[in-house]
C-alpha cells in the first residue's frame, strides 16, 4: 500500500488511514509537485534580465 507524509507532523502515513496515528490529524497527504533544482544561476539570469528590461524601458520614457 502507499504511504504518504502527514500534512501536520510530516511522519509517513500509510494509505487508507482516516487519521494519523502518530498526531491525530486528518490524513491528507501533502502533494508532491516537482521543484525547480539548480535555481541560483537561473535566478540571478532573470534578475539581471528584469533590470536590464526597467532600464530599457526607463530610457525608453525619458527619450
Amino acid at each position: 500500500m502507499e504511504t504518504f507524509q502527514c500534512s501536520q507532523c510530516g511522519k509517513e502515513i500509510e494509505g487508507g488511514q482516516e487519521r494519523c496515528p502518530h498526531c491525530g490529524a486528518v490524513a491528507a497527504p501533502i502533494p508532491n509537485y516537482p521543484r525547480f533544482k539548480g535555481g541560483g544561476v537561473f535566478m540571478v539570469m532573470w534578475i539581471f534580465f528584469v533590470i536590464l528590461v526597467v532600464i530599457l524601458l526607463v530610457t525608453l520614457v525619458v527619450i
